[in-house]
């Protein structure tokens, strides 16, 4: 049996997802409720492994059907995706001298105008909600504390 690309690369990231599960148990797990640090690169060497083991199974059957390569970035539109990159690093940047509330409500209102050609009204809605929203579960609920910005909210 031939092994292709597919299957020595899920392989690959197998192994990784099995190294970053042995390494998680050296931190505390905690509980459920009060996740300790070894929780979370827990849950990702898992995630790891169960996604890789998707992509190993389907590349067997795949390969045992006769399905070919096909080059996977083949097709791709650059543009967009390009600048949602570039909103995301000047989100990064603004957020600690624009604050949390107002950066956001300017990368959605970006996003939903600039790359998805939203009305107006819509975009203003769903980028001032959506920014509400997430400030009350981080800033309210969670405790988080968020950058105020240069207006001070």
């Amino acid at each position: 049996m031939r092994i292709n690309n597919d299957q020595a690369s899920s392989g690959l990231a197998i192994l990784i997802g099995v190294f970053i599960v042995i390494h998680s148990f050296r931190y505390d797990m905690g509980s459920l409720t009060s996740p300790g640090t070894g929780f979370m690169p827990l849950l990702t060497g898992m995630a790891i492994i169960l996604l890789a083991l998707i992509g190993l199974v389907c590349s067997s059957v795949q390969g045992a059907v006769g399905g070919g390569w096909n080059p996977i970035l083949k097709g791709v539109k650059w543009g967009r995706p390009a600048i949602a990159i570039v909103f995301l690093f000047s989100y990064a940047l603004l957020v600690d001298f624009l604050g949390f509330i107002l950066t956001t409500i300017l990368f959605i209102t970006l996003l939903l105008r600039v790359l998805e050609h939203q009305r107006w009204p819509l975009v203003i809605t769903w980028a001032v909600l959506s920014s509400l929203a997430s400030y009350a579960i981080f800033e309210i609920w969670l405790k988080a504390q968020l950058p105020m910005g240069i207006l001070g909210f």
